[in-house]
């Protein structure tokens, strides 16, 4: 394939070691592995500039960006150390103000709405019951909860406040305990910010695309989202090559060319398997940092048996986690107690049943 990383020099006492970080920007590793981003590791977040400008175009104009798509595809990373770490840091840098305050729905987003927006107007400090019941009942007083709130508070002006709604569908996928009452009220404070526009407040919130549907019985919902929505997009070859180049470069790493052609076609460009690359980049750096090369990552790294491709590197981390929930089933754990008073050690069935051939395979299958 085209775009190749540039020549380097084959003979790896020729090259410079890599280095633990280049900056006390970078994170401790350049790949966070299964896991979303977190809004620190913004250094190692390459690839998605222009998904993150054209999310910064949509916020101010708007003050209400859903950001919808596949299971996987990087929604909440590309809002964390993407769009939140440029408002903080490069907006911050202009002079304007930034502040994230973070919520999942679970089963009473308004209560965490209402702790979302303590923490925001108290610098983080947890509040009591009390407190947050006094909050709670002038958010539900009537439209536009969230700009009184924050008035009633002494949230300042002249410092923007993004709220993040993590996971939206989980109002639909767990029973909220205020029903359907408690989802309207809940969506009616979001939209009034999008109606409304406050200057100094915008929401923000990620959505798997397949619950799209779900919002269809909310009509002020379903026309905010036709209005706003954001389809995060699959990213380019040259986008994803940047993701997997960009990090080991910053820590006086590299990639070899083959490798990166490799992992872009076992992926298919599918963006719910950027997390797969993602990890089996981290096991191999970390695969790396024992070799004679260390921070050098070749095809041969990525075929080798500590890694086995993408779907090998999946499967040791089901491997790791299914051999430690086999340990626990493994303890010595005492049977009732037998006629005779005494204790019986496991059955042998139970124990036999903790371990078996296929074990990989079904630890594989259950991580999907």
């Amino acid at each position: 394939m085209a775009d190749a990383v540039a020549e380097r020099p084959t003979d790896a006492s020729q090259r410079p070691k890599a280095s633990p970080r280049k900056s006390r920007l970078l994170p401790e590793f350049p790949y966070p592995g299964l896991r979303p981003f977190r809004k620190d590791e913004w250094p190692i977040f390459c690839g998605r500039s222009e998904i993150v400008d054209e999310l910064l175009s949509a916020l101010g104009a708007t003050h209400f960006v859903p950001v919808l798509g596949t299971s996987g595809c990087g929604k909440s990373s590309i809002i964390k150390a993407g769009l939140i770490a440029t408002l903080e840091r490069e907006h911050g840098a202009l002079g304007s103000i930034w502040r994230a305050t973070e919520m999942r729905p679970e089963n009473s987003p308004m209560w965490n709405l209402t702790e979302a927006l303590w923490r925001a107007t108290h610098d983080d400090r947890l509040g009591t019951p009390e407190e947050l019941s006094q909050m709670r009942a002038s958010l539900g007083r009537g439209p536009g909860g969230i700009e009184r709130v924050l008035k009633e508070y002494g949230y300042p002006e002249d410092r923007d406040l993004l709220i993040l709604v993590d996971q939206f569908e989980e109002l639909f996928r767990f029973g909220v305990l205020g029903g359907d009452e408690e989802i309207q009220l809940f969506t009616d404070q979001l939209i009034d910010v999008f109606t409304s526009r406050p200057h100094h407040i915008h929401v923000t919130l990620t959505m798997r695309a397949d619950f799209i549907a779900d919002c269809a019985r909310w009509p002020r919902l379903a026309d905010a989202l036709n209005r706003t929505a954001y389809l995060l997009r699959w990213l380019t070859e040259a986008e994803m090559r940047e993701a997997i180049t960009t990090p080991a470069r910053l820590y006086r790493g590299t990639v070899d060319a083959d490798l990166v052609d490799r992992m872009i076609r076992d992926v298919g460009g599918k963006p719910d398997q950027l997390p797969i690359i993602q990890h089996a980049l981290m096991w191999m750096w970390n695969h790396a940092a024992d070799s004679a090369d260390p921070g050098h990552l070749t095809l041969a790294d990525y075929e080798g048996a500590e890694v086995g491709g993408v779907e090998g590197a999946l499967s040791l981390h089901a491997d790791r986690i299914y051999d430690g929930l086999a340990e626990v089933r493994l303890a010595p754990q005492a049977e009732p107690r037998g006629g005779n008073g005494e204790s019986r050690p496991p059955h042998l069935g139970r124990i036999r049943g903790a371990g078996g051939g296929r074990r990989r395979g079904r630890a594989l299958a259950a991580c999907r």
